[in-house]
């Protein structure tokens, strides 16, 4: 693949000044729940890895959302949660629970569902209505309570890369994140041969599982996901869990494969450093850069657009460690946790982010400034990201035009950034 330089920042541009990005909060997760942690009798660490902060009925992710967007968020990414076990759900009612009522009250927010393969109540889902079951909410227009974005690419979907590997395929350099095409794409058959998925991820002990499945399963969901959006003129999301497998996934699902991806005008591209061995967490800027210009290497010039979303995705116990000296900015030189200074990167000038995103999926605590590790809630995550914006000279977009900005693309709709407001029915 093309060698892709790291930008620098400049702190004394003007540019500094008038940057703004949109804030997003990443609400609920699949991680963090009762039955994927353990318990090990520390009340403060079992309680944020149990996700004891996570809003879970519909009301209080419903009523959350509103405050957060309230509060400046222009994306909010939501994971259904059954309200009594506190579980991921595929309960398509929530869904559209979730997106009639925060549409209605929140016309310009861009909405986005997650889809992952993780939880017990997911792996039930799966076993009595199939595969797809997970995503199905894919299928919904915004007018049904649907969502502008669907991730359709995760964690589990890499058993594709991970099938063309051992075909001989693909190969990855896992440590420039690069990767290369060494036979026809068009000859690729995936594997039909089920087995337990093991990935290589940083996760609570529940959350490793996700379940049994094969890459010909990964490749027909894939392929529907990607015309759901397509019929409905929708886009689609993709969220990078390891460097080199997330990237070559996109790649193939954009460029090579035929799942009728150029009907599709928009994709939102979620890097979230920290989740795996294999997309680490940055330890300097030019290798923050290095993976958002990756991403936004996927575009195709006046066909599609790709808008890049970034947030740390670091476990609690290893949270200390990412503590360290940011290394440019305005706050070169203080020590920042995880979430502060994934939002200075995303702050820089030419860092080509366009939504910074936080949230009790990624990381249900905050890092003191005396460095201790401490329950926390959406919205402490999104005021202490805001802070960190303010201090980098960067605004609040409220006006998501980036990632919301073709008015006619989405399900017909219009509102003041180009999408009519979708009114509960």
């Amino acid at each position: 693949m093309t060698e892709i330089r790291a930008l620098k920042p400049d702190n004394k541009t003007k540019d500094h000044k008038s940057r703004k990005l949109i804030l997003g909060c990443a609400m609920t997760g699949a991680k963090y729940t009762p039955q994927n942690h353990h318990l090990r009798k520390d009340r403060i660490f079992d309680a944020i890895c149990c996700g004891d902060m996570i809003p879970c009925t519909d009301d209080e992710i419903v009523g959350e959302a509103v405050a957060l967007y309230e509060a400046g968020c222009r994306y909010i990414h939501v994971h259904a949660r059954n309200g009594t076990t506190r579980e991921q759900t595929a309960d398509l009612g929530s869904y559209s629970s979730y997106g009639r009522r925060l549409l209605s009250r929140c016309p310009d927010v861009a909405l986005s569902y997650g889809g992952s393969r993780n939880g017990v109540e997911i792996d039930r889902a799966v076993e009595k209505f199939g595969e797809f079951s997970r995503v199905a909410h894919s299928e919904l227009p915004l007018s049904a309570g649907g969502a502008h974005f669907v991730t359709g690419q995760a964690a589990v979907e890499l058993q594709v890369t991970l099938d063309m590997e051992r075909q001989g395929y693909l190969s990855m350099d896992c440590e420039t994140g690069d990767f290369s095409i060494l036979k026809p794409i068009d000859n690729y058959l995936a594997t039909t041969a089920v087995s337990e998925v093991k990935l290589d991820v940083f996760a609570t002990k529940g959350a490793r599982n996700y379940g049994a499945s094969s890459a010909a399963m990964q490749f027909e969901v894939l392929k529907k996901t990607t015309a759901a959006r397509a019929n409905l003129k929708l886009p689609f999301e993709c969220e990078w869990t390891q460097l080199a497998r997330s990237y070559a996934l996109t790649h193939m699902i954009v460029h090579e494969f035929d799942f009728g991806f150029s009907k599709i005008e928009h994709l939102n591209i979620t890097i979230l450093f920290g989740f795996s061995p294999r997309l680490p967490f940055p330890d300097t800027y030019d290798s923050f850069c290095q993976a958002v210009q990756k991403a936004k290497s996927i575009a195709r010039p006046g066909q599609l657009e790709v808008s890049v979303t970034c947030g740390a995705s670091v476990l609690p116990q290893q949270a200390l460690k990412y503590c360290r000296a940011m290394d440019v900015g305005p706050q070169k030189g203080e020590v920042m946790g995880p979430t502060d200074i994934i939002a200075g990167y995303c702050a820089m000038p030419v860092s080509g982010v366009d939504v910074v995103r936080v949230g009790l999926e990624d990381t249900p605590y905050i890092v003191s400034r005396d460095l201790k590790v401490l329950p926390t809630t959406n919205f402490e995550l999104v005021q202490r990201t805001k802070d960190t914006l303010s201090k980098n000279g960067v605004a609040i977009d409220l006006v998501p035009e980036a990632i919301l900005g073709v008015a006619d693309q989405y399900d017909g709709l219009i509102t003041s950034v180009g999408l009519e407001k979708v009114h509960a029915a």
